[in-house]
């Protein structure tokens, strides 16, 4: 499995991408049986309004979605390689309502993934300008107690909402729970039929009794493995042969989905199925992160309000970093809200690119300080 290294999609062209071709120029042919994991993030807005480039919509960024997969399309027919492409979208106020036209007008064009990441306040505060007091230093105290936005109230649902509208479903995410409800949710399906008449049909409904028996056989006997499509097929094999009973429950489920997606549309459309998986991932915001972290450092439990919630959040936490020096994982979100400022910082100094500007000295030993007394804390 090959790791595709970051390239721009178009000379001079606004969007950063890993891609496996420049705008001029093919690799040098690799091996037939390599496969590319790759993931594009195409960006209209550092949210401020327009980018830099003039481009004020993400409808007017198709055409580079369009060139980027004509490539990965090309790479695979001229040098057999296979790719997985994922497709990120960075969730900001204006561009929220976009993310059903995104969804309909990117269904055919080979992405295998669309993950939609709501933006979290962290990292240089200046990002966040354009909402006075986000970054405001407050107390714990102040914390519990300020009435929450909407967008935090509803715990990503208005973005979920979206998603389905592009969708044209109901997105099934309770049918597998990676971490917490509000931080993760995951559907797998594909749609079905052509660009005049075509839907989205999960895989499994998670209103369905009998899917979630095939969920749940599927996970006794194939585990978590996530393997190519050939091993994939082979072990199936392999499991109906020793477990002919579930052959029926894999026809069931085919006639379900059949149904599902439509029998006709599928015929029709030659039998079109085009396997897009939907991912929210929602992180959460550093000024809420910090103090609850802090609390749990010293075996204290937040009763209500947004502390409550971050700790439930934290605690149930599936995407960790790993800290050798300390022997222990840490919740992403806290790795990017605690730790990751004094380490940008550090970097800054150790790697400068160009000449930046540096921070103060005390700005430095300030930052530093706090990372590591709560890494102190965190060893008592």
């Amino acid at each position: 499995r090959r790791r595709m290294s970051n390239a721009d999609l178009a000379s001079g062209g606004p969007v950063s991408m890993a891609s496996p071709l420049t705008a001029s120029a093919a690799p040098a042919a690799p091996a037939a049986s390599a496969t590319a994991a790759t993931a594009i993030s195409p960006k209209t807005s550092s949210g401020s309004g327009k980018s830099p480039k003039g481009f004020s919509s993400e409808l007017e960024l198709n055409p580079y979605r369009e060139q980027f997969m004509q490539k990965v399309k090309r790479l695979e027919k001229e040098h057999g390689v296979r790719s997985y492409v994922a497709h990120n979208f960075t969730v900001q106020e204006d561009n929220l309502m976009e993310i059903a036209d995104v969804v309909r007008s990117c269904k055919h064009m080979g992405f295998r993934l669309m993950s939609f990441q709501p933006a979290a306040r962290v990292g240089y505060h200046k990002r966040w300008a354009a909402r006075p007091g986000d970054f405001v230093q407050r107390d714990e105290s102040e914390i519990e107690h300020r009435a929450l936005s909407e967008e935090r109230s509803d715990h990503g649902e208005s973005v979920w909402r979206e998603i389905e509208r592009g969708a044209g479903c109901r997105l099934p995410y309770k049918v597998f729970q990676t971490g917490d409800v509000r931080c993760n949710r995951t559907v797998w399906g594909a749609f079905i039929g052509s660009d005049d008449d075509c839907v989205y049909a999960p895989f499994l409904d998670d209103e369905c009794p009998a899917d979630l028996r095939v969920r749940d056989a599927f996970l006794k006997h194939f585990g978590l493995a996530v393997m190519p499509l050939r091993p994939l097929i082979l072990k199936m094999v392999r499991v109906l042969f020793r477990h002919p009973w579930a052959l029926p429950m894999a026809l069931s489920w085919l006639n379900r989905y059949i149904a599902r997606a439509g029998a006709l549309r599928l015929v029709k459309s030659g039998f079109h199925v085009a396997p897009v998986t939907f991912v929210m991932h929602r992180f959460m915001d550093a000024d809420d992160v910090k103090p609850a972290w802090d609390m749990l450092q010293r075996g204290e439990l937040a009763q209500t309000g947004v502390l409550k919630e971050t700790q439930e959040r934290l605690f149930a936490c599936s995407y960790a970093m790993a800290h050798p020096n300390s022997n222990k994982l840490v919740p992403a979100c806290v790795q990017h809200s605690v730790y990751d400022p004094a380490i940008n910082i550090k970097l800054a100094q150790e790697l400068p690119l160009g000449s930046p500007s540096r921070p103060a000295p005390q700005e430095v030993r300030q930052v530093l300080a706090a990372a590591a007394d709560s890494e102190r804390r965190s060893h008592c």
